[in-house]
């Protein structure tokens, strides 16, 4: 996740909240954005229910405990506050679903190719990063991009995209102990879709200048000092 855009209600240190912005905070959802809100939760919860499913038949304990970053997902987008609006561009979805929940369309299978400890070395970092960012953006939390509140605190005063390298470091970990082609192209996939992810939600929060302001003192997208 980004710190999601063009708030009403802008957390970012050292600007406070914007006057010109502050009629939007009392906005409330339309029917159509809660519409899509709900279908984003449904669909969700159903893709986390069909990879529990198959990984558990596999009887690989790893997998589950690699997934389990992604019941953590699900689990704060059906606690997060309603969007006042969510992007309805079919690209964004596809770009958010393909991103986040990549690992949810890998399947066991295959000789690893790592031991239990290089997985781990991968997946608990992947975890704490991931969870490090959710608890930063807290309830403001979404799949799809959508007006929750600009958020730069926690995790995201260090880079402006923590979570998603959380979530490559396990969906890394997950391929190469399932080492299948299927697995390889969705893996791949995945990280086009992050790319594609970013821009597009760059492209869209800099066009707010309480962003701009944030991006020009937290540089980095992912790594800190490097990318």
């Amino acid at each position: 996740m980004t710190p999601l855009e063009l708030s009403g209600r802008i957390r970012t240190p050292g600007i406070g909240r914007s006057d010109a912005a502050a009629p939007a905070a009392r906005l409330r959802p339309d029917a159509r954005t809660t519409l899509v809100d709900l279908g984003e939760r449904t669909a969700l919860i159903g893709a986390l229910m069909f990879s529990i499913s198959a990984n558990v038949a596999s009887q690989r304990w790893l997998n589950l405990a690699i997934i389990g970053n992604d019941v953590i997902v699900v689990l704060f987008v059906l606690m997060r506050r309603r969007a006042r609006l969510i992007s309805r561009s079919p690209l964004d979805w596809a770009l958010a679903f393909g991103a986040s929940l990549g690992v949810l369309l890998m399947r066991p299978g295959g000789v690893p190719l790592i031991g239990a400890a290089w997985v781990m070395a991968l997946a608990v970092p992947g975890w704490l990063i991931s969870l490090a960012a959710k608890l930063s953006l807290n309830r403001a939390f979404g799949i799809v991009a959508a007006n929750r509140g600009v958020q730069a605190r926690g995790a995201y005063a260090i880079v402006r995209h923590p979570m998603y390298l959380g979530y490559f470091l396990n969906h890394t970990a997950y391929l190469l102990l399932n080492p299948r082609l299927l697995n390889l192209a969705v893996w791949l996939a995945v990280c086009a879709c992050q790319a594609g992810r970013i821009l597009r939600e760059e492209k869209l929060l800099l066009a707010d200048p309480a962003y701009q302001a944030y991006a020009a003192r937290v540089r980095r997208r992912i790594l800190p000092g490097l990318l």
